[in-house]
Parts: structure tokens; C-alpha cells; sequence
């Protein structure tokens, strides 16, 4: 037998990626616009057409699954990697900002972020 709490957080879950993937289709919020090496990033993507009308499309399907209560497995096994990313990148850079990593992590991540960042644009080391 499910509980509630389960049977709550699926559904919970089911909306919030199913109103995002419906609000990155019909663009229904309009989002602020990005800004710095972020905003690189983020018209590259937008520029090869085919990763967000995909990304947003998984949303959508795998929220619907969560609603229904169909293929919650296979919807989360879909959203596991999306999630983890996002959880990455929403808690990395105040991480590295505020010092809470050792200082051998804060220099190999600033390592990183200097392999990634385009040319012409400071990398978050360098801005500091």
C-alpha cells in the first residue's frame, strides 16, 4: 500500500516538472535573461535548435508520468540526471564563493571554470 507522503511528493514532483516543460513550450513566463559566461553558454544552446524543445519535451512527459502514476520508474530514472545537475549547478558556485571548500578543491574548480570559459570573457577567478 502507498502512503500519502509518497503519493504526495510523486505528485508534487509531477507538476512542477510538467508546468515547466509546459512553460518552456508555450512560453508562458517569460524568463529574465542571462548574463556573463552563463549567458555564452545558455545562446549556444539555444543556437543549435534542438536541446531545449528536447529538454522541455521531458519535462513535460515525465511529469505527466508522475501525475498519472504511470511509468514512475522510468519517469524518474529520466529526471535523476537532470535533477543531479541542477543541484550541481544551484549550489557549486556559492560553494566556491563563500570558502567553505579546502583549498585544493577552490583551485582545481577555478581551474575548471577557466578551461570552460569562452575567450574575452573573465572566468569567475579572475572577476574576483
Amino acid at each position: 500500500m502507498k502512503s500519502n507522503v509518497t503519493t504526495a511528493a510523486r505528485v508534487l514532483l509531477g507538476l512542477v516538472f510538467f508546468g515547466f516543460g509546459l512553460n518552456g513550450l508555450l512560453h508562458l513566463v517569460p524568463l529574465p535573461p542571462a548574463q556573463g559566461a552563463a549567458a555564452v553558454f545558455i545562446n549556444g544552446l539555444i543556437a543549435s535548435r534542438h536541446f531545449f524543445p528536447l529538454l522541455f519535451v521531458t519535462y513535460l512527459l515525465t511529469g505527466a508520468a508522475l501525475l498519472i502514476g504511470r511509468f514512475v520508474p522510468l519517469a524518474l530514472t529520466a529526471l535523476a540526471p537532470i535533477i543531479r545537475e541542477h543541484c550541481r549547478y544551484a549550489s557549486l558556485p556559492s560553494v566556491i564563493q563563500s570558502g567553505s571548500l579546502s583549498r585544493g578543491v577552490r583551485d582545481r574548480a577555478r581551474g575548471l571554470s577557466r578551461l570552460v570559459t569562452p575567450r574575452g570573457v573573465p572566468a569567475a577567478a579572475e572577476r574576483a
